[in-house]
């Protein structure tokens, strides 16, 4: 048996939440979280979607009112 070095690349796909004023912004930082947890450019990532959250119509809060 040996020992070898094997270097493979792959796709990956990576879904984040951040905090942002707007699209762009968001888009922005999502790349710099997965740029620095993945240790790949920025420029090497790829923003395939973005979408607002937004709450259910029928969401409802269930808590005490003071909170």
């Amino acid at each position: 048996m040996a020992t070898y070095e094997v270097t493979c690349e792959l796709i990956v796909q990576r879904t984040v939440w951040v905090e942002a004023k707007h699209g762009v912004e968001a888009e922005l930082l999502a790349q710099q979280m997965i740029s620095k947890s993945m240790g790949v450019k920025e420029t090497e990532i790829a923003v395939v979607n973005a979408t607002r959250e937004t709450t259910h119509p029928y969401q409802f809060k269930l808590g005490p009112e003071n909170k």
